[in-house]
């Protein structure tokens, strides 16, 4: 099974942004993205980090996934 844990920051709101994003899978870290996206709300920085945890998922043909996002406005539809 994989595990997705993101998150964005920005320096000062707005201010430089990044996001952070480790993948698992059987509890195992497989890989990260570090990724500085210029001039960001801490909002956007948030969104930004789950977009390139969805990208990895869809290069890698990921199709089930636990994803993880440390943003408590974050919300998304479930099935």
């Amino acid at each position: 099974m994989y595990e997705i844990y993101c998150d964005g920051a920005s320096r000062s709101n707005p201010g430089e942004a990044s996001v952070g994003i480790s993948i698992l899978k059987d509890k195992e870290e497989i890989d990260t993205i570090k990724k500085r996206i210029g001039i960001a709300t801490n909002n956007v920085a948030e969104y930004l980090g789950l977009i390139e945890a969805l990208k990895y998922c869809v290069e890698k043909n990921i199709m089930e996934v636990d994803i993880s996002v440390s943003y408590t406005h974050l919300t998304l539809p479930t099935t």
